[in-house]
């Protein structure tokens, strides 16, 4: 792939990720601010957890308007170089993606609806484990309100991992010095609490496990930027080009399309083995896995397919 290329397609990818993740923060600091806190306890102490979750849902859904909008920035974008490159085929025809296309806008509604179930069943998971660690101890509503909040945005392994690293600052276990995300910091005070057997205040592992939280947080926030803007370029650059080879009359056996790898230390080896892999407009790539993606981030793969990837795909004409 040419360099030129690969800088376009870096800098789209940028640009989504970057919105992806200032939607997650907002989603973030609207769904734990004091009203909505008040809210859930309400709801928590009528023991209405549907209503509880239905709040979360609701900035989940706001926080999904970022899918729609991201794919019709790639497409638009995709679209105007599909036309310049295609200029020496079919001379200099003006097209533009259109986003009300039937097909366009299914594609984009399925795949923010799919966004939403995706998340909301992730932060369900999550948010019920940390209700049910919380309600265990005899928590009352506004103590479960706590522990609600501090679930947003974290995922079951996460709540657990976060727990974890809770207990064994309670118990003064050295495990906490292993923990690879800790703010190092607070190394010396948890030494000295365990070479001594003195325990950790109730304020201290607060502050400790917040601040564990709050990184175990911006990995997410990297995470879904990551994987959401491949998926949705991804997808939408397929649609727009699409709507380009329909627009302006090719045959779909003139396209080819290429799978292109990041090929540094984190790529996986499943992909760089694809790396250059060629195939027909319709047809799938092959992961070396033996999995089948229509593009990178298809969400028809198994998520050790998906999850971070990097990738891009180009098409040439024959």
């Amino acid at each position: 792939m040419a360099i030129s290329e690969r800088v376009r397609l870096e800098r789209m990818l940028t640009n989504a990720e970057y919105s992806f993740k200032q939607a997650f923060l907002t989603f973030l600091k609207d769904v734990k601010s004091d009203v909505v806190i008040r809210a859930v306890a309400d709801a928590l102490e009528l023991r209405d957890f549907d209503r509880a979750f239905s709040i979360v849902n609701s900035y989940i859904a706001r926080f999904s308007v970022a899918v729609p909008e991201a794919f019709q920035q790639a497409a638009s974008q995709e679209m105007v170089h599909a036309a310049e490159m295609l200029k020496p085929i079919t001379g200099a025809v003006a097209i533009a993606f259109d986003p009300g296309n039937p097909a366009a806008a299914a594609l984009m509604r399925r795949a923010q609806l799919q966004f939403i179930r995706d998340f909301s069943a992730e932060q369900r998971a999550a948010t019920t484990r940390a209700l049910s660690d919380a309600l265990a101890t005899g928590a009352g509503p506004r103590q479960a309100a706590v522990a609600f909040r501090d679930s947003m945005g974290l995922t079951p392994y996460q709540q657990t991992v976060i727990g974890n690293y809770r207990r064994m600052l309670a118990n003064g276990e050295s495990e906490a010095l292993t923990r690879t995300i800790r703010d190092r910091r607070f190394d010396p005070t948890v030494r000295t609490a365990i070479r001594t057997g003195s325990s950790l205040s109730p304020e201290q592992i607060e502050r400790m496990v917040n601040r564990y939280r709050e990184r175990y947080l911006m990995l997410r926030a990297e995470t879904i930027a990551r994987t959401e803007s491949t998926r949705v370029t991804s997808l939408a650059r397929r649609e727009a080009f699409r709507q380009t080879v329909d627009d302006l009359g090719l045959d779909r056996s003139q396209i080819r399309r290429v799978w292109n790898a990041t090929n540094d230390g984190r790529t996986r080896d499943s992909h760089r083995d694809m790396d250059g892999q060629e195939v027909a407009f319709d047809a799938p790539f092959i992961s070396g896995l033996g999995n089948r993606l229509m593009y990178p981030g298809d969400p028809s793969a198994p998520a050790e397919d998906v999850i971070n990837c990097r990738c891009v795909v180009t098409n040439r004409v024959l």
